[in-house]
């Protein structure tokens, strides 16, 4: 049996460590999208211009006209990710045609259920949700980041991604191990991975092992000699290109129907406000750490963007979030449209938004301002699940929009505290391990809860902050009042004086209230 050193050699002059080679053969099996992708085009081999790109998803994607530069941003990503592993340079020219089997190929690396290069029994590294965020990333970055480098940070952000999985129970353990080694960073290990994964075994594609992921590393460096390996933390996105890109998102958050409501100039203030939030102060560039960050708190804010691609490109499936009708808020709200997109970006699953309506509103100058206590009463009164929106000014009198998403009971608990009631005390230990409620954190809004065998993702509540900025921080509990102050949990605290504070990382920002309105669902 040859040595893994032998079967590298051997391969390499065969020309299968090619990256072009590799390439063409990663949509052969790898992906299995050929047979789908023939069945609508010509064949896998069919090219399509850009312009041709962009006429498809006008036509089959029902994308408004003035939502066209959503395509062009479409194809950036796509040609960007037909490439990987083996990516583009900073400004390097993309290409401005490509084939249907390319285009199937860019697709698939967007996809969150694609765990690894190859499905199956594969024995390469898994792929978390940090992957798909960092390639995101990666392709809407055209400019360079020359700020400060920390590579002990860049290298505990990667090994924390590289184990950051949305079950408890993930399947793929014993394959998760991080992508960030002295030789490169996950870029580079990007090349390593999709080389260990392209293995032949006699005339079969099946990755047995037979070499490890570590004896590819010298191939890997010959493929990248000419980059910098560690060049992810040079990366990234020109702020206002990602503001118009954040324009289009926003405005797809909803059914787009006969055009209306799609005018991005109509979400500009909004998409600032996200934007924003992905940026350091005073910087014009998002740096990868600060994407990664903010991205999951918005976990519903490509999802247009996947909406559009999988109506033109079966077999490419859409995100599992809803396509509401847009709602229509009252006019004289300051939750508008566009401030409810930014909502939905947030909580797109938790939300019926087509029967989500203002139900109390107070104003400066208008009705008497309520007090904590009233406020926490309407807020227990509702019949659903609950925003509270509040607006205000600082004292240099930029605007601020903040608020609470308070979703409702999750079942289990509710369950859990019947039972408890019903059978008293636990009678020994297996008793009382039995009625254990298990909970675990999977994201900003969700836990997993698991009880006697049952599991569910409820929501949980959380303060959010519009504008200037857009971000939200989970607290626990319920809205509680303390003396003059209706607090939610250290996050946000609203006064009897119509003051108000949010805990915005280690700054505290005060404001004085102007507005406040609760939204909900209607009584049946």
């Amino acid at each position: 049996m040859h040595s893994a050193m032998n079967r590298i050699k051997t391969w390499k002059s065969q020309g299968r460590l090619e990256p072009s080679y590799i390439l063409d053969h990663l949509g052969e099996g790898y992906f299995g999208f050929d047979r789908i992708a023939v069945r609508h085009f010509p064949s896998k081999e069919h090219e399509l211009t850009e312009a041709e790109f962009l006429e498809l998803l006008l036509d089959k994607g029902g994308l408004p006209s003035s939502c066209l530069d959503l395509a062009r941003f479409a194809f950036q990503i796509v040609a960007y990710l037909s490439r990987t592993p083996f990516y583009p340079r900073g400004k390097d020219k993309l290409r401005t045609s490509f084939t249907v089997g390319e285009i199937y190929r860019g697709l698939e690396w967007l996809k969150r259920d694609n765990i690894r290069v190859r499905g199956g029994d594969s024995r390469g590294r898994a792929r978390t949700p940090a992957d798909e965020r960092r390639l995101l990333f990666q392709s809407l970055a055209t400019e360079t980041y020359r700020g400060a480098r920390d590579p002990d940070a860049d290298r505990q952000r990667a090994i924390r991604n590289a184990f950051d999985v949305p079950e408890p129970d993930f399947e793929e353990m014993e394959w998760l191990y991080t992508n960030y080694c002295d030789d490169g960073d996950e870029m580079f290990n990007d090349v390593l991975d999709v080389l260990h994964m392209f293995q032949y075994d006699q005339d079969r594609y099946l990755p047995f092992g037979n070499v490890s992921r570590e004896d590819f590393l010298e191939t890997a460096k010959d493929l990248v000699a000419k980059q910098d390996r560690f060049r992810l933390h040079r990366l990234a996105i020109d702020l206002d290109q990602f503001t118009a890109l954040v324009g289009f998102l926003l405005a797809g958050q909803f059914r787009w129907e006969g055009g209306k409501n799609t005018d991005p100039a109509l979400f500009s203030e909004a998409a600032t406000a996200v934007a924003r939030s992905f940026c350091e102060e005073s910087s014009d560039v998002i740096a990868w750490g600060k994407f990664d960050d903010m991205l999951p708190q918005m976990p519903f804010l490509f999802d247009p963007l996947h909406r559009l691609l999988s109506a033109v490109f079966a077999g490419f499936a859409s995100f599992p979030s809803f396509c509401y009708k847009a709602p229509t808020p009252p006019r004289d709200s300051f939750m508008t449209l566009p401030r409810l997109s930014q909502l939905a970006s947030m909580v797109n699953m938790d939300l019926y938004f087509e029967s989500f309506d203002r139900a109390h509103e107070w104003s400066k100058r208008g009705s008497v301002r309520p007090s904590a206590q009233v406020l926490a009463n309407v807020l227990r009164s509702m019949p659903d699940l609950t925003v509270l929106a509040v607006k205000g000014s600082s004292r240099s009198g930029e605007e601020i929009i903040f608020g609470s998403f308070i979703p409702l009971p999750a079942e289990l608990e509710i369950r859990k505290q019947v039972e408890d009631a019903e059978l008293g005390p636990p009678v020994d230990l297996d008793d009382e391990i039995g009625r254990q409620l298990t909970v675990t954190k999977l994201d900003a809004v969700h836990d997993r809860l698991e009880y006697r065998g049952t599991i569910m993702y409820p929501a949980r509540p959380y303060v959010f902050m519009l504008s200037p900025a857009q971000r939200m921080v989970r607290f626990e509990g319920v809205p509680r009042v303390d003396g003059n102050l209706l607090c939610f949990g250290d996050t946000l605290q609203l006064r009897d004086d119509g003051l108000a504070s949010f805990q915005a990382g280690d700054r505290i920002i005060r404001m004085k209230v102007t507005h406040i309105e609760i939204w909900g669902e209607p009584r049946e």
